[in-house]
């Protein structure tokens, strides 16, 4: 404090002296005013203003006032209008002050003031209550938070005194009473939601009071209505500070829908075990060496072994001896990784009779309370049958690719915007390309004549509505522009579920085709020339060479050498008398019906080959064939024997060696409703291109290769139709034609007595 000598200018007393030592080693602020300036200062004052004591000892009153918070200043006006007017006792206050870096600092003030010879002499001591306040306020926050906990918490709460009497509950427990928060606060507890605890020993209060903290349990509560419901209860003592016993905080739920999920997941549970007992699907568990700790009988049906035998063995003993390892390791790493897997597939021993079997493992893995891998729960399939339909699938894959790739069509696969994906080699030929790459993405119109897409447009959706349509004929376009006529077969193309992706163009160059049309008038008019001749006069001919024969059959004197060749010379002059009459019939086979009969294979081919050697009696001819006597029969008529003789006469007529083999196959086809007849010869073979044609000549030679290839496939093709059969011409090793052909033959074949079904009614 500045005292009267030293503002005259005299020695401090000793008491000044002392006084302001006492002041600048203060912990609190200290600052002292006189005619409205700072006339002392301490370093506390200076540590909580954020100023230094030579700054602040040149502040004024209003400087000081200006650092205190604008919301604050009312409060310090009116401490300094008190501190004057009042002058006793000391006046006190809070304000916050505003550091010079911008920071706030709570402060409590506390001001006195003495009266002096030249004026007031006004003392204001400071000290900082930042983290009081600061502590106030995270109570207060806390408080708050305390309380919107207790009023929004789900459960309900209550708390009661010693005396059983409720002081207070939530929001919660209200609802749950079916009462309000001010009826319940005063009332006893046993008088809301009572229980069949209540005013016995198992009280929770009683059992509070005589000692114990927490209670956990569950309890009946009972409402006003008599309703009552099952509930779970939290009771924990409540004490003061000093430990004494001021009541207890209970904490009630509704766990009726619990209960009734509780029974339900019970019911649940029992179906699902039932579910795991029955499934198909082998549902298993392992501990962390791999062990089997658990099986559902499923396991009986795909490895030949009880559920019970399973327990204790590794599933390492199981799998094949070639994927133990592997399949160990995956395991470990799986184990380590505390990973699950899915869909891997091992080879597995079933039972002892050494078959193997495919399944699809998925397991995932069980953790401890350590959250340790303890095992894996896991389930396995049995997919042997998709494995080798998989593997019968990649097989046929292959043989479809190779059959696309060797086709004698050309084969175009398109998107349904008619978007080229794939073409095969005879596509690129037949329109003149070299490689793939100048036809993929391209458009499948552009192989049309322009004035031809609209039809080709209309036919494509036709299709897409039938899903297939056959030998459309259009006029097709080739890289240099060049046209050339064509039949087309178009089918849709669908995904795995059905449903239409694309489409599949088969098409063919049939130029030649057309021109041996085109000629098809003008041969019918000369085959029935032809037969007219025949029939007139090569039936004379035949009838006087008959006669003769026959009348030198009659002489008695005949040699018998001679007389063999003329027998000979007599059936071979009546062939030729039978084939003039069927020659003249085949003109009428698309109009007149045909009568067939059952007829014996055997015994046909047997009269067949007989003739044929007659024929080439200079030439060793052997037929390999499995049939087994009189076992196949067929619907057919006289000529079936000529049929066969013109099949096994082109098989020795294009083989020069002088041993020829004839390779002849018979099985049943279509359900058995057909009989499938190969000729295989070992000929020079018949080229892919010529394939179709060498079946539509009738006089002409169409190619130099097919020289001798005439009228007689002619004859059987149309005896075929006849039967309502079908013949095509394939390579005898598939791809290359040099090593011969195989001829097939499709025909109706006559089912045997025990093969035909009756009827049930």
């Amino acid at each position: 404090m500045v005292t009267k000598g030293e503002q005259q200018g005299t020695t401090p007393s000793t008491e000044s002296v002392i006084f302001q030592r006492i002041a600048e080693e203060s912990p609190n602020g200290v600052i002292i005013f006189h005619d409205e300036k700072v006339r002392f200062v301490n370093k506390s004052a200076s540590l909580i203003l954020g100023f230094s004591t030579r700054t602040i000892s040149k502040w004024t009153r209003k400087k000081f006032t200006s650092r205190v918070m604008e919301e604050d200043r009312p409060k310090i006006q009116w401490f300094f209008t008190k501190l004057t007017e009042g002058r006793s006792p000391p006046i006190q206050s809070e304000i916050r002050l505003i550091q010079r870096k911008g920071k706030t600092r709570w402060v409590s003030i506390v001001g006195g003031v003495v009266e002096a010879d030249n004026g007031l002499i006004l003392q204001i001591n400071l000290v900082d209550i930042t983290d009081r306040k600061q502590a106030e306020e995270v109570i207060k926050q806390t408080h708050a938070e305390i309380v919107t906990i207790f009023n929004t918490i789900s459960d309900g709460m209550q708390v009661i005194d010693t005396d059983y009497n409720i002081t207070r509950v939530n929001k919660s427990f209200a609802a749950l009473s079916g009462m309000s928060e001010e009826d319940l606060v005063g009332r006893k507890c046993y008088e809301n939601l009572p229980g069949p605890e209540c005013h016995t020993d198992a009280c929770v209060l009683k059992r509070i009071l005589s000692g114990w903290e927490h209670i956990v349990e569950e309890v009946e509560k009972r409402r006003e209505d008599g309703s009552s419901f099952p509930c779970s209860l939290v009771a924990t003592a409540l004490r003061s500070k000093n430990g004494e016993l001021l009541g207890v905080v209970q904490v009630f739920r509704d766990i009726s829908e619990s209960k009734r999920t509780e029974t339900e997941l019970k019911a649940s549970r029992e179906r699902f075990r039932s579910l795991v007992e029955e499934i198909s699907d082998w549902i298993w568990e392992v501990d962390n060496q791999g062990i089997f700790t658990y099986s559902n009988n499923a396991v009986e049906d795909i490895l030949g072994r009880t559920a019970g035998q399973m327990l204790g063995l590794s599933f390492l003993d199981f799998l094949v001896v070639e994927e133990v390892e592997s399949a160990r390791s995956q395991f470990q790493e799986n184990l380590a990784a505390k990973r699950a897997f899915h869909g891997i597939v091992y080879q597995w021993n079933q039972g002892w009779d050494g078959r193997r079997v495919f399944l699809e493992a998925s397991g995932r893995p069980i953790l401890g309370e350590d959250k340790e891998v303890v095992g894996f729960r896991g389930i396995c399939r049995d997919i042997t049958e998709r494995i080798e339909a998989y593997t019968t699938l990649r097989e046929s894959e292959a043989k479809y690719r190779a059959l696309v790739r060797t086709s004698p069509d050309a084969i175009t696969v398109t998107d349904l915007d008619d978007t080229i994906l794939i073409v095969n080699k005879q596509a690129l030929k037949i329109y003149g390309f070299d490689n793939e790459g100048e036809l993929i993405g391209k458009s499948a119109l552009d192989f049309f004549a322009v004035e031809e897409h609209e039809q080709i447009k209309a036919s494509l959706q036709q299709t897409l509505e039938k899903g297939i349509s056959q030998n459309l004929e259009f006029t097709l376009k080739r890289k240099d522009s060049s046209t050339f006529p064509g039949r087309l077969s178009v089918s849709v193309l669908r995904s795995a579920d059905g449903k239409p992706i694309g489409f599949i163009y088969v098409s063919r160059d049939i130029t030649e085709i057309k021109a041996s049309e085109d000629g098809l008038l003008e041969a019918r008019a000369r085959a029935e020339f032809f037969n007219d001749l025949m029939t007139h006069d090569l039936t004379n001919i035949n009838q006087a060479i008959l006669l003769s024969l026959e009348l030198s059959l009659q002489e008695p004197d005949l040699p018998e050498p001679l007389q063999k060749q003329l027998k000979f010379s007599l059936q071979q002059v009546e062939r030729s008398a039978a084939l003039i009459s069927r020659v003249k019939d085949f003109l009428r086979i698309d109009t007149e019906p045909t009568l067939l009969e059952p007829a014996n294979l055997t015994a046909a081919f047997g009269k067949a080959l007989e003739a044929l050697k007659q024929v080439y009696p200079g030439k060793s001819i052997r037929v390999e064939t499995g049939i087994q006597k009189d076992k196949y029969s067929v619907m057919a008529d006289s000529s079936l024997i000529d049929l066969l003789f013109h099949l096994l006469c082109n098989a020795v007529r294009f083989d020069h060696r002088e041993k020829v083999v004839i390779d002849v196959d018979v099985t049943p086809a279509f359900d058995k409703d057909f009989l499938k007849i190969e000729v295989k010869d070992r000929g020079p073979g018949v080229p892919d291109e010529i394939k179709e044609l060498i079946f539509a000549r009738y006089t002409e030679q169409i190619h130099e290769r097919t020289k001798g290839r005439g009228i007689g496939l002619t004859i059987v093709r149309r005896l075929i139709a006849r039967y309502g059969g079908k013949i095509w011409v394939e390579d005898r090793v598939l791809g290359d034609h040099s090593h011969g052909a195989n001829f097939i033959i499709l025909l109706p074949r006559v089912k045997q007595p025990e093969e035909v079904i009756e009827p049930e009614y």
